[in-house]
């Protein structure tokens, strides 16, 4: 081979590498976003088995990890969380983008809340200095599916 069709090799050679790249960082999935409340970092979401490895290796320094399902294991989404220390001060209020938050918290003890088509579930939770607690929210399949009563129209 001359050394012309090496260069015109090794050009199409790298070209198609690019592509390849480009197309796997494409098909990647959206990594889940990471936010604050009041100086308290958080991430949800684990929709889909990529984003839960995706959540689940970017959330290990975390010391909560909170899990939202109906009783027949079905996953929900749009959870309203709301935390609040010993206090009783409000230090966390998110809406879930999935199944799982993960947040960092001092250690201590904390009040729960997460609200599901409006119902609530409550917990009192210890979150520890080191390692990660997990707290599993399970609403009755039930009450999700039953629709929301009417307001009465004036």
């Amino acid at each position: 081979m001359n050394k012309i069709s090496r260069t015109i090799c090794g050009l199409c050679g790298g070209l198609f590498g690019c592509v390849s790249v480009s197309s796997a960082a494409m098909m990647s999935p959206n990594l889940p976003a990471g936010h604050t409340y009041a100086g308290i970092p958080y991430r949800s979401g684990a929709v889909g088995v990529d984003e839960r490895e995706a959540l689940r290796s970017m959330t290990s320094a975390d010391n909560l990890q909170l899990i939202f399902a109906a009783r027949d294991g079905e996953y929900l989404s749009d959870v309203d969380v709301v935390i609040a220390n010993s206090a009783g001060h409000e230090i966390l209020r998110a809406v879930s983008d999935g199944p799982w938050l993960f947040t960092k918290l001092p250690a201590g003890s904390y009040l729960v809340t997460a609200e599901a088509k409006s119902r609530s579930l409550r917990r009192m939770v210890h979150v520890p200095g080191s390692g990660q607690a997990q707290v599993l929210f399970s609403w009755e399949d039930a009450i999700l599916k039953a629709p929301l009563s009417p307001v009465a129209s004036k």
